[in-house]
């Protein structure tokens, strides 16, 4: 099984990518490789792509893992220089790869993100920004937010620095418009950045103070030269280029063991790589032990990362250079004093000092779910699962989070690695309708415990280092072992370590019950890196009184079996947008009627790219369709023309118009064509409507649970709303098929198969019953009672209107009438257990009646009269004032003020 692209209402989810960086670009292509997703933004601070490697562009700066294992694995570039390559041949790289896959169309740049908050109700992230220049401010929301700003942002400058009055900066932030030349200059620190740069500066510059306390193991670079031989083998010996690679992933991989403490092998490598070291300064300066010594680190091999450099240990015997070993007590002006009393004046300062790992996320920066500032959390320790996701942060994933750093292998191993972890949780959320995965507080910390015992064995617990330490001494920067390890367990998703919820498709309790089963699913089992994660079983957790629901899934369409009754779903995904095309590339889709449902339909029907036009008469609803885009004449028709022109003919007109207007409509009904309604009453009531569709077209309803609006609202939201869908006459062989297709191309999620007669008789009886008619009448008899019995109005509102649809409802829509009970208090659920066979004893026969009514077509008589009558709209909105000027729904208009989302 392949991955999942899309929800099953054909669309994808919204993703904000933060950073532009190596990471940020490595998730942006690899959406569109695997996923075919473009719906995502990346939110870039600086005004080009590269991340860490267009900010740093020191003297020196170079790659210090092999450029071929540094590079994607989904983007090989058989053009680089040299094995280590330097900062502009990476910066060049990464902007040519973006440049490949289309990636700058999809970038802001010089945009910072200010905040970011997780929306409970709408299920999505309000991100903040503001423009660098402009400082022009704005928001967006997102499904899903992929956090890569990287590890390297945020420089770490000492304090104590500040005091110094000359011209000074840290090495990513390097100040070009200074010459060095014939300077007296300082490097603060003796790690990577600042070993990189010493070599690079010292013979332009008048004298070179390098100060650091604690020297680097160092070894030599042997940097390789790839000429025209290698480049060769490359393009043209079949896969070199893939053995090459391969063969550095797992050698590099190896030397993982110089960071175990115990193990004879993690001694023997160390030992190694303790005497390489040696050996290299020996060489260098072999009649010079006071500088062997100061050049020797106190700490064992690899506790800090091991640096490659073919140049510093000549740089350093320069004349103009001297290296300080000692303390640095005392900063004024622009001199600098160390401990053993020597005084050096400077003109540049230069602060090679490394990054502050955990300030991404300042305090208020990150608020999750029930507004909890992950921030603030993290201020003590970090908390993260792999380093990519993290509690109460529902949607949201790291990449090079805490405890996924590495210092032996190349960062873009780790990057990929999480990147297709991410890609599988989003094939994940598609595939069964999920609005939102949230890793649990208690995997997390496990996996802490986990991480916490596993770095015991290393080397990076041995010497306690401060930036890779939080708040109570932990390690939380690096990952424990190898990546191929990362990559193992990293290759399933654990679907028992997440909070999982569906989307609300606005089903019925039996639909939606079944979609949560679709949630409770044993680990899936992966076997390769690239590849999806596959279901192995679905496990399902019976509840008590509920249906057994099972599932068997073909090409979008649902076979559900509720209580042993099998009923037949279609689902969005079956119609992806280019297959709704192509179904109806030859047809004109002529929708009659301009009211609530037919504007809701032509529109999204319009949306999805179809051949719409409209029908109406000239007037309110002819208005209306012209101030939303309608063109008279293009697509705006009377309804005699739009009936001609069309070859499906959607009657979208109320159930009194489609009776008086049939007979205009009936002639342009001819051989070949669709007739399409949303309720089938005219057809089966068709002795009162005189609708009766000639004999050689084919007939078919898809009607939506739902108002035209919110028809139109939930598409827009990229939900869909639930609806029924059936055939009346099947003269070409295809009608169901078709009218399945238009239910997707009108707005709907899920298509529940029906007859036109179920279709009527639920609907007339369920508008009139507890949809509409009888839910009116229970509240104002509740409300009546309350108020003869000396109750306030407030008090007899909210205790009949306002709890139960603010409070009661949305619990038996989540999960159900025994759910909603089990959720109330021990007096409440007594009270309701001892009275619900009460009211449905006594409220049956009503229902009897009701439905008895409808099926004898006394309702659609009562309907076609009092519709039609010459002063139909004058008796209406005399009977809505009735309701409106009831005491308990003038009340209601009170009660809402007082809600916090209309203060």
């Amino acid at each position: 099984m392949g991955l999942k692209k899309t929800f099953p209402d054909g669309t994808t989810p919204t993703i904000a990518i933060i950073g532009a960086g190596l990471s940020g670009l490595c998730a942006g292509i690899q959406l569109q490789r695997e996923l075919q997703l473009t719906t995502y933004t990346i939110f870039e601070l600086e005004s080009d792509v590269g991340g860490t490697w267009l900010s740093n562009t020191y003297p020196g700066c170079q790659s210090d893992a092999p450029i071929h294992l540094y590079s994607y694995s989904f983007a090989p570039n058989y053009e680089f220089s040299k094995k280590f390559v330097p900062q502009a041949e990476i910066q060049e790289y990464l902007r040519a790869t973006a440049k490949t896959y289309n990636i700058y169309d999809k970038i802001q740049f010089q945009t910072r993100i200010s905040s970011m908050q997780w929306h409970e109700g709408r299920n999505k992230w309000i991100l903040h920004w503001v423009k660098a220049v402009t400082k022009e401010e704005g928001g967006h929301e997102f499904d899903v937010v992929i956090h890569a700003a990287g590890l390297l942002r945020f420089p770490n400058i000492p304090k104590e620095f500040d005091a110094f009055e000359g011209k000074k900066w840290h090495s990513a932030r390097w100040d070009h418009s200074v010459d060095l030349t014939g300077k007296r200059v300082g490097v603060v620190g003796t790690s990577a950045s600042g070993i990189q740069i010493v070599p690079a500066i010292a013979g332009r510059v008048q004298t070179l103070d390098v100060y650091g306390r604690s020297p680097s193991y160092i070894t030599p670079q042997l940097n390789v030269t790839y000429n025209k031989i290698w480049k060769f083998l490359f393009y043209y010996v079949p896969f070199f280029y893939t053995f090459y690679r391969t063969f550095w992933y797992y050698y590099v991989d190896s030397t993982v063991l110089l960071y175990h403490k115990l193990a004879w092998f993690s001694v023997f490598h160390r030992t190694i790589v303790s005497f390489v070291t040696w050996f290299h300064r020996f060489r260098q300066f072999p009649f010079n032990s006071e500088m062997r010594r100061k050049l020797t680190p106190e700490y064992e091999v690899a506790a800090r990362r091991v640096v490659l450099s073919d140049n510093y240990f000549p740089a350093l015997k320069r004349p103009n250079v001297i290296l300080h070993q000692d303390e640095i007590v005392s900063i004024k002006g622009n001199t600098i004093e160390t401990k053993d009393g020597s005084s050096r004046e400077l003109d540049v300062l230069i602060l090679a000092t490394g990054f502050d790992w955990f300030s991404n996320f300042p305090e208020g920066y990150w608020i999750g779910r029930k507004n909890i500032d992950i921030s603030k959390n993290w201020n003590n320790s970090p908390v993260t699962y792999y380093g990519t996701c993290v509690p109460h942060a529902p949607n949201f994933f790291l990449l090079w989070g805490p405890n996924s750093g590495i210092a032996h292998h190349a960062i873009t191993s780790i990057a990929e690695i999480q990147v297709m972890y991410i890609i599988r949780s989003l094939s994940y959320m598609m595939e069964q309708n999920v609005v939102s995965m949230e890793i649990k507080q208690e995997s997390a910390e496990e996996f802490l415990r986990i991480a916490d015992k596993r770095l015991e064995r290393t080397i990076f617990t041995t010497k306690k280092l401060p930036k890779f330490t939080d708040g109570m001494g932990k390690c939380r920067g690096f990952w424990w072992g190898g990546v191929t390890e990362f990559w193992w367990r990293m290759r399933d998703m654990r679907l028992e370590h997440f909070h999982i919820a569906t989307k609300d498709i606005n089903m019925s309790f039996a639909a939606r019950t079944a979609l949560r089963q679709l949630t409770r699913v044993a680990a899936p089992s992966v076997r390769s890196f690239s590849a999806i994660a596959r279901t192995a079983a679905i496990s399902q957790v019976p509840r008590a009184a509920a249906c057994k629901i099972a599932f068997t899934q073909t090409r979008g369409i649902k076979t559900m079996d509720f209580g042993g009754t099998k009923e037949v779903v279609y689902e969005r995904s079956d119609y992806p947008p280019a297959k709704l095309q192509e179904t109806f590339k030859n047809d004109t889709l002529t929708v009659l009627g301009y009211g609530p449902m037919g504007r809701g339909q032509a529109l999204n029907l319009r949306d999805n790219k179809l051949n719409v036009i409209i029908g109406s008469r000239k007037g309110a609803s002819w208005d209306k369709a012209v101030s939303e885009g309608w063109v008279p004449g293009k697509d705006l028709f009377e309804i005699n023309e739009a009936c001609e022109r069309g070859t499906v003919i959607m009657n979208l007109l109320s159930d009194a118009a489609q009776s008086k207007l049939w007979n205009e409509i009936k002639p342009y009904l001819t051989k070949g064509k669709t007739l399409y309604f949303s309720h089938g009453f005219s057809v089966i009531y068709s002795e009162d409507t005189g609708v009766i569709p000639p004999k050689d077209i084919d007939v078919i309803l898809v009607a939506p649970k739902g108002s035209g609006t919110t028809v139109r609202n939930l598409f827009l939201e990229g939900r869909g709303i639930n609806g029924s869908v059936a055939v009346y006459q099947d003269v070409s062989g295809k009608a169901k098929e078709r009218a399945v297709a238009l239910g997707v191309g009108v707005g709907t999620g899920y298509l529940y198969e029906t007859t036109f007669k179920q279709e009527v008789y639920s609907d007339l009886y369920g508008e009139r019953g507890v949809l509409m008619g009888a839910i009116q009448g229970l509240f104002v008899a509740q409300y009546d009672v309350l108020r003869a019995r000396g109750h306030t109005p407030s008090e007899a509102f909210n205790e009949t209107v306002e709890e139960a649809t603010q409070s009661l409802y949305p619990l038996i829509g989540a999960n159900g009438m025994d759910w909603m009970y089990a959720n109330c208090s021990t007096t409440a659920q007594r009270g309701a257990l001892d009275w619900w066979k009460r009211f449905h004893d006594a409220s049956k026969p009503i229902f009897e009646e009701l439905y008895e009514s409808v099926a004898n077509g006394t309702e659609t008589r009562r309907s076609l009269t009092k519709n039609s009558a010459p002063n139909y709209r004058a008796e209406l909105e005399a009977e809505l004032a009735e309701i409106a000027n009831h005491e308990m729904w003038r009340t209601g208009k009170s009660v809402r003020k007082l809600r916090p989302e209309n203060q």
